[in-house]
């Protein structure tokens, strides 16, 4: 089912200068802004899901956000701000401008995160940034996607998360490298959960997994259970179904090249699969994707204008 985020916000002398146009996925819904400010605009938001906002353009930006009543609010190209944390905005107006928002359902977010070895803790805190010119060259490649249509859900979801990485990246502490007792380190889990992803196309043995952490075969299997608390085969399959879900969203391919294109032998194979992770097979949970992306996706913001 199609995430559907939720905000409320209150503007003042702002207003949209064209239809608003976005990309979803299951997780994600990027939303293309382009705005009009007059003198003295300004906005309250508060949002029920973590978001990202990146002011596009080469210009210096015109945005100044801060918590709660916006005072001593910073200038900023790009934010993150946790659910439910409440900003203030302040436009250096007049003026037009272009913004992205990348509205996340939390679940999905920290699973993202934590598939990058990342803890989740790291969304618990808003960042600001001034400036970021790879922030920014990537927010504007998503961007022009979008305009074309050409944003499909996994390309979508690869631009979103280098935005996250890469806005998240200062606040990531050197990890320790000791393993848990009889476990895996974090690089190793990092090497192996980069493999998989690289190469869940074709088989994908336990010993090539073990090669890449450095260990044997039996050793390895038991240290990821240890780690993960379930076995490699299981962690691969799963990653195979969450691609392969994505990939049936888009509606491009049918059922059994997309089986191929995740590694799976055929598309039984893929069936048996997404039904024990997801409880259903893959032609019904896309007949439901494809029904629920069908219905107009409510406004990313419901905006009430004052004064």
């Amino acid at each position: 089912m199609t995430f559907r985020p939720s905000m409320k916000s209150v503007l003042s002398n702002i207003r949209p200068t064209a239809p608003l146009i976005y990309a979803a996925s299951r997780g994600l819904v990027a939303d293309l802004w382009s705005v009009e400010a007059s003198a003295d605009a300004r906005g309250e938001y508060v949002a029920r899901d973590p978001r990202f906002v990146i002011v596009l353009g080469n210009c210096t930006s015109p945005l100044s956000l801060a918590n709660g009543s916006g005072e001593d609010a910073q200038t900023v190209r790009a934010v993150y701000i946790p659910a439910s944390v409440p900003v203030s905005s302040r436009i250096a107006g007049p003026t037009t401008f272009e913004h992205l928002d990348l509205h996340f359902n939390a679940r999905y977010l920290a699973s993202r995160l934590a598939e990058m070895g990342e803890p989740s803790h790291l969304l618990e805190q808003p960042v600001y940034l001034t400036e970021d010119s790879g922030v920014l060259a990537i927010a504007e490649t998503l961007a022009e996607d979008i305009r074309r249509g050409t944003a499909g859900t996994v390309l979508l979801d690869c631009l979103a998360l280098g935005i996250v990485a890469k806005m998240l990246a200062p606040r990531i502490s050197v990890q320790s490298d000791e393993p848990l007792r009889g476990g895996l380190t974090q690089d190793q889990l990092t090497q192996v959960d980069r493999l998989m992803r690289t190469e869940m196309h074709r088989r994908l043995p336990v010993s090539e997994m073990a090669e890449q952490a450095g260990l044997s075969e039996s050793w390895f299997a038991h240290a990821y259970r240890k780690t993960r608390g379930e076995t490699p085969h299981r962690a691969l399959q799963a990653i195979r179904v969450d691609t392969a879900q994505r990939l049936l969203e888009e509606n491009r391919y049918s059922i059994a090249d997309v089986a191929v294109m995740v590694g799976f032998a055929d598309q039984a194979h893929l069936t048996r699969a997404f039904r024990s992770v997801t409880g259903e097979t893959p032609g019904h949970w896309r007949r439901k994707s494809m029904s629920e992306q069908d219905r107009t996706i409510s406004d990313s913001f419901s905006q009430d204008n004052v004064g």
